[in-house]
Formats: C-alpha cells, structure tokens, sequence
C-alpha cells in the first residue's frame, strides 16, 4: 500500500476538517477555565503533551497542589485504552509511512 501525499491531498483535508472546529471551540473554552490555576508554561505544556482531550480535562479535574501525578496519569491510561482498538486497523496504513511521515502522523 502506497500512502502518496500531495498539496492538493492536504488542502482537502484542510477543507473538510473545517466543520471539526465547531466542536474545538467549545472544547477549548472548556480547558481554559478548567486550567486557570495553573501557569501559562503549565497550561501550555498541557495542551502540547496530552493529545487526548477527554485526558486532558480528566487530568485537569484532578490536579490539585500537590498534583496527584501517579493517580492522574493512571486515571488517563484508563481513558486512552479505548485507543489500542484503533491501532490493528491503523498498522497497514502506517507500516506504508516512511521517514519522517511516519513520526508525524496522527
């Protein structure tokens, strides 16, 4: 399986993500007044290292001071498990990616 990826490809898919923000907006007004203790280099941080949004919120709901880092990160485990069902299915198509592709796909 070939994975060809063109300007034109990107575009498209640029185009039809569009929708998507719909439901981004509210989601990020929902971080932001979650993450409000916490400092700029912290929420930025937050927002650059968790890429599962129901994770970050689950993250942020359970931060206090001192943060209970070992129970929220088991806590987000859980959440992610729903994720390992998706990686049989995604394998052909990433074993195609080469180089750097691979390391920036989803």
């Amino acid at each position: 399986m070939q994975v060809v990826v063109s300007r034109a490809g990107v575009v498209r898919g640029l185009r039809l993500a569009a929708p998507l923000t719909v439901g981004l907006v509210p989601f990020g007004l929902v971080v932001g007044v979650l993450a409000q203790g916490l400092s700029a280099l912290e929420q930025a941080l937050m927002s650059a290292l968790v890429f599962a949004g129901a994770s970050q919120i689950l993250a942020l709901e359970l931060w206090t001071d001192p943060a209970p880092i070992a129970s929220a990160a088991l806590a987000a485990a859980a959440v992610n498990l729903r994720f390992a069902l998706m990686g049989p299915h995604l394998a052909a198509w990433l074993d195609a990616l080469k180089g750097w592709r691979r390391w920036l796909s989803p």
